[in-house]
């Protein structure tokens, strides 16, 4: 008990040191007083989503949150909140499902109403993140088309499904198109739609939300891939097939969703999201 007691105080050493050091001053208060007081003044929100497994949220606290005049001007023209977004202590777990966040680090600004009205994922450096900031702080209602966070929802999040599903059974689907951009990873290529209804339900019971289905035909066959995604650039792919492969002992590559479909006839890419039970 003595050993793992000091192996936390060091972690809690370790991870607090750049936080110590940041030029930013998060609120440090709840979510609810938080909005209240963002109600009050008419101050527009920052939140900061963050895991302490995530290396580019490191990076951020390092190199981002250090920076003097992104502090003063978060200080000045914002209200700065940053969450673990797996923390049982706190509103994290809460506040992920809430906005859908999906990536990390992922920043979202909201109005003093509480919209969202800019998502951010991956490392953003200072000069980047300041300017955003400025861009969008005035915004009054959401510019960016895909915005699905049910800002007002509080429903609970979904069960769990089995760990060994088969693809067989009554399923829900939301299916929306999806712009053929960015990069993801491929942890699937199949034959036929059960092995990739099994697939999905493999990786919703693993919380995966990011699920991708590109269709191809490739001469008279149809074939499926199943792929996390998207991100904004081929190294914050990079980044979440490593973690893949570390938390999971999941195989992945890396691929363009601009040329997801090597097959000469593709349909655009789809986001899938699959529940249901064992018949």
């Amino acid at each position: 008990m003595r050993n793992l007691l000091m192996l936390s105080l060091l972690f809690f050493v370790l991870t607090s040191f750049d936080s110590e050091n940041s030029a930013v001053q998060f609120y440090n208060g709840t979510y609810a007083e938080l909005m209240a007081k963002a109600k009050a003044t008419g101050k527009p929100i920052f939140i900061d989503f963050y895991t302490v497994w995530c290396g580019p949220c490191k990076n951020m606290e390092r190199y981002t949150f250090t920076n003097p005049a992104l502090g003063n001007y978060l200080k000045d023209n914002y209200f700065a909140f940053k969450t673990d977004a797996e923390s049982l202590m706190g509103d994290g777990i809460e506040l992920a499902q809430k906005y859908d966040i999906r990536f990390f680090p992922s920043m979202i600004i909201l109005t003093p109403e509480g919209e969202v009205v800019k998502r951010m994922t991956g490392f953003q450096s200072a000069d980047a993140l300041l300017a955003t900031l400025k861009e969008y702080k005035n915004a009054k209602k959401s510019t960016q088309k895909d915005e699905k966070a049910a800002i007002a929802s509080n429903s609970p999040a979904p069960t769990p499904l089995p760990t060994y599903p088969t693809g067989e059974g009554l399923f829900k689907l939301s299916v929306s198109k999806e712009d053929e951009a960015g990069f993801g990873v491929q942890v699937g290529v199949y034959g036929d739609y059960v092995n990739v209804v099994k697939a999905a339900q493999r990786l919703e019971a693993a919380f995966h939300k990011n699920i991708l289905l590109n269709i191809a035909r490739n001469g008279d066959k149809i074939v499926f891939k199943v792929i996390l995604g998207p991100f904004s650039t081929k190294e914050q792919a990079e980044i979440y097939q490593k973690d893949l492969k570390a938390k999971e002992n999941r195989n992945g590559i890396v691929v363009d969703l601009g040329k997801a479909g090597v097959a000469p006839e593709t349909t655009p890419a789809l986001v899938s999201t699959m529940r249901g039970a064992k018949r």
